[in-house]
């Protein structure tokens, strides 16, 4: 069930920042999972993915930080 509201966040996420869409994909995923990190389906991910996710997340939050209008 996870998957179907990552997908969904993705597409959202593409929809709202339009053509100032600077992510990718997977980044774009990235964020998706890290706003579900506390859920049930993320703690059930295997050891590797959450590592690879958490590691992934901060580099595509600190990207968006550097591409902010402040």
């Amino acid at each position: 069930m996870a998957k179907k509201y990552i997908d969904v966040l993705v597409q959202g996420m593409k929809d709202y920042l339009g053509s100032d869409n600077n992510y990718t994909d997977d980044e774009l995923k990235t964020i998706a999972w890290g706003g579900l990190h506390e859920t049930r389906a993320f703690k059930l991910l295997p050891t590797s993915q959450k590592s690879n996710f958490e590691s992934k997340y901060e580099r595509a939050v600190q990207k968006g930080r550097s591409n902010s209008c402040d």
